[in-house]
């Protein structure tokens, strides 16, 4: 679905109402809820929060630098194992006879972000992935706040964070109001920290020479992929685009969008 900056639908291809998981295309979402939990956030730490990193060095600096701020240790991360999927990064862990790491995990700056809002407030970081903990209840609310509906289904993702169902419609306007609140006075301030960042640290959402990169980079525009064949794209206007692949591969997905 294309949506005009009024949210008004331009192109629909499909079913664009029946709700489906828009995985780690939420994650500029999550990231806006940990700085409204009070995460000060700076720079390339609010891209990485809401990245699917390949886990290069200067990603995994980066989310180090946010778990020392925030008081905790890799260990208290509650992603998956991974190897970096940066060959660099990869070789070198596997020569130092390091094994995988949860640090290495595409998913770890929002992760560490997420732990970051914990210590902020008090909160426990032994259930920050709990549905019903405080942070989470804070990103329900953005979900609902930024795509205008209340999220049909709730699962688990690949990382262990709630999962919510949205349709693509709804998750396009999501997109559509984050990518134009830098340039709208009525916007919200961290939504517009978050679009701002993704586009300056185009690198740290994804990574170098990879699509939602070089799309940020090319095109000057929001773009952030979801596993299962997910995309949103967003302009400083608000146009935005969602879509998902039927077969839930992502390879067509950027020359689609």
């Amino acid at each position: 679905v294309v949506l005009a900056g009024d949210g008004s639908v331009v192109t629909a291809l499909g079913d664009i109402t029946t709700p489906v998981f828009p995985r780690s295309s939420l994650k500029p979402f999550q990231a806006v809820a940990a700085m409204q939990a009070g995460v000060p956030l700076r720079g390339p730490q609010v891209a990485l929060a809401a990245a699917s990193h390949i886990g290069a060095k200067e990603h995994t600096d980066v989310v180090r630098g946010m778990l020392e701020a925030a008081g905790v240790t890799e260990d208290d991360l509650q992603c998956p194992v991974d190897w970096p999927q940066d060959e660099t990064a990869r070789t070198e862990l596997i020569r130092s006879g390091k094994g995988k790491q949860r640090i290495a995990f595409n998913c770890s700056g929002k992760h560490a972000a997420f732990l970051w809002a914990c210590t902020e407030n008090g909160w426990d970081t032994r259930t920050y992935l709990d549905p019903s903990h405080p942070l989470q209840q804070g990103i329900a609310r953005v979900f609902e706040d930024f795509c205008g509906e209340k999220p049909a289904h709730w699962a688990v993702d690949g990382c262990g964070a709630p999962l919510a169902a949205v349709s693509l419609t709804g998750l396009a306007r999501g997109i559509g109001k984050l990518a134009k609140a830098p340039a709208d006075k009525h916007g919200d301030a961290r939504a517009a920290t978050v679009a701002t960042a993704m586009l300056d640290y185009p690198w740290a959402v994804h990574g170098v020479g990879k699509e939602n990169t070089v799309v940020m980079e090319d095109l000057g525009i929001i773009a952030k992929s979801g596993a299962e064949g997910v995309l949103v794209l967003g302009t400083d206007t608000g146009v935005s685009v969602a879509l998902k692949m039927l077969d839930g591969n992502g390879r067509a997905a950027t020359l689609v969008g």
